[in-house]
């Protein structure tokens, strides 16, 4: 590894990180953002990680003191390149920064702000703006605001932009950084980890934009990411539920409950018998385990399983829609599982037909033929 490094002086307050290859589409744009920032007490910390474009021309182009730059002689993959650089970085806040994605001027300032007045928040997100192309459509995304009910989402899938993330640096290396085995999901299975001793929090502002380029991992291996993110979904719940309950019901209610693609084969071949216990014993058991008070408990359980029955009365409704163009036991067997979790849907949570939508789509499963 060679490297190229900052001046030397008190450490900065901020380290930016970013791990590149390849990334000559989009990484100027990238480099650019963060350089101008209205916060300027940084470093920036590029790793190269072997490209063999003309990423390190470009690369070669700035002049700019704050830059470190660290360089793999070849491709050793993003979660080595990243604990290279989370490993010379200085700062005691680290945020993460995505080669094809963007910041707004005023991201940094206004983490290091939210983070100076939450001492007991090791790790915040962002709204992003999403733009799958350069000039292309643009989709706000916003993320659940409440730590707790981000902790609990957290269980089930990864809700937060990577690019987005600012972290208390002592808390990601006391954890390890980032962990070996997760290829594709480096950072849902180290917050899932962040989760069970600091809190997770979100500026309520937008402040990057997201892009998913052909190139990138993200649009490369998304089927593989599916299997990776399921693995740590399983493991969050056991946690979760104290291995109190069996891993075919877990990960039937992970199935059904998270944004995990699923087949009507996949799903008619899971244990989808208590689908409702299951999720009130893993709720109760996130809520033990978190060490949270009994203050708001009723309150946050209401919600949590308003959460997971509206997730339920949506995979229902596909469902059944697969269901009606499938043929012979599949066909009935599909009409039967829709119903079943329709049912669990409104028994969790009756508020689920308050909307008209909602009933709608619990009427078309309860009255289909199975």
């Amino acid at each position: 590894m060679t490297k190229t490094s900052r001046a030397a002086g008190a450490a900065p307050a901020v380290s930016v990180l970013m791990a590149v290859y390849n990334g000559e589409s989009h990484v100027q744009e990238a480099i650019d953002g963060i350089l101008a920032q209205t916060f300027r007490d940084l470093e920036f910390v590029i790793v190269d990680d072997g490209s063999t474009d003309d990423t390190r021309r470009i690369l070669d182009g700035y002049r700019d003191s704050r830059i470190v730059r660290l360089h793999h002689p070849q491709n050793r993959g993003l979660i080595a390149a990243l604990n290279t650089g989370l490993a010379a970085a200085r700062g005691d806040l680290v945020a993460r920064q995505d080669a094809d994605d963007v910041s707004f001027p005023d991201r940094l300032q206004a983490q290091v702000d939210f983070l100076g007045s939450r001492p007991d928040v090791g790790l915040l997100g962002s709204g992003s703006v999403f733009e799958a192309e350069v000039g292309g459509a643009r989709k706000m995304r916003r993320v659940e605001e409440d730590p707790r009910r981000l902790a609990w989402i957290l269980l089930f899938w990864c809700p937060l932009q990577h690019s987005s993330i600012m972290f208390r640096r002592k808390i990601i290396q006391d954890l390890g950084g980032y962990g070996k085995d997760d290829l594709f999901v480096e950072d849902f299975a180290l917050w899932s980890k962040v989760i069970r001793s600091s809190t997770v929090a979100i500026v309520p502002q937008v402040l990057i934009t997201r892009r998913r380029p052909p190139e990138s991992i993200t649009a490369r291996y998304h089927v593989e990411m599916g299997r990776a993110a399921r693995r740590v979904s399983l493991d969050n719940l056991r946690w979760a539920s104290s291995a109190s309950v069996s891993d075919e019901h877990l990960d039937a209610l992970q199935a059904f409950v998270s944004n995990r693609t699923l087949s009507l084969p996949d799903a008619l071949a899971l244990d989808s018998r208590g689908v409702r216990s299951t999720a009130v014993r893993v709720l109760d058991g996130f809520w033990s385990r978190m060490g949270f008070g009994p203050g708001d408990h009723a309150e946050f359980r209401k919600w949590a399983l308003g959460w997971m029955g509206g997730a339920l009365l949506k995979r229902s409704h596909k469902l059944l829609a697969k269901s009606t163009t499938a043929t012979g036991p599949e066909k009935r067997e599909g009409a039967k599982l829709a119903r079943a979790l329709a049912l669990d849907a409104v028994r969790m949570s009756p508020g689920v037909l308050s909307s008209r939508l909602g009933a709608s789509v619990a009427l078309r499963a309860l009255m289909s033929r199975a």
